[in-house]
């Protein structure tokens, strides 16, 4: 079947919502023999929760309890800010750290471990000189300059520290919180750095 003549027999937005269902719920081929299988073992699977439905009030409470501080542990995590986003300190403009990691993955460039941390290509390949960007090696130690000076500007709104490389944005709706940014400097028409 030609791909074109199904295009145009079903059109851009039924494929757009054929493609939005297949995401929705993977679909999986099976052979005879396995579709067989999988029959044969659903009476056994009813059987398997019918027992587990007759557990001890014991065994469920320890259930409910494991849950319980999954749920704490999740909670308690949301009060920790995700990467590039900090609390203003109460004295002083210094926010962050500076730490390193630890190569693990040996495809994995400097630029990849500088996207996952926030961090901008200049201030990555600054901060690792003895580092190659594209082969860091798996072993290898890479510092993080995640420690930054809050430029002297009004803390609202959007501030960009060109010199830097960094935009700092200020929410309203989050007093308190400041979230920066790596940017890049590009020219209008060409491609960016």
């Amino acid at each position: 079947m030609n791909i074109r003549n199904t295009f145009t027999l079903w059109g851009p937005t039924s494929l757009a919502v054929l493609l939005a269902a297949s995401l929705m719920s993977p679909a999986f081929a099976q052979s005879a023999d396995e579709q067989a299988d999988s029959a044969n073992q659903e009476p056994v699977q009813e059987l398997q929760a019918q027992e587990n439905s007759q557990e001890s009030p014991q065994a469920q409470a320890q259930e409910i309890s494991i849950d319980a501080v999954d749920s704490a542990s999740q909670i308690a995590d949301q009060d920790e800010l995700p990467r590039g986003h900090f609390r203003l300190p109460e004295t002083g403009d210094v926010i962050g750290e500076r730490y390193t990691v630890v190569v693990e993955d040996p495809k994995q460039t400097l630029i990849d471990i500088a996207r996952r941390h926030n961090i901008g290509y200049e201030e990555i390949r600054m901060a690792n000189p003895g580092v190659s960007l594209w082969v860091p090696g798996a072993g290898t130690e890479v510092v993080i300059p995640a420690q930054y000076i809050l430029p002297p500007a009004p803390r609202e709104g959007v501030v960009v520290n060109l010199s830097e490389l960094r935009l700092y944005y200020y929410p309203a709706d989050k007093p308190g919180i400041v979230e920066t940014y790596p940017v890049s400097v590009g020219r209008e028409e060409f491609a960016t750095p």
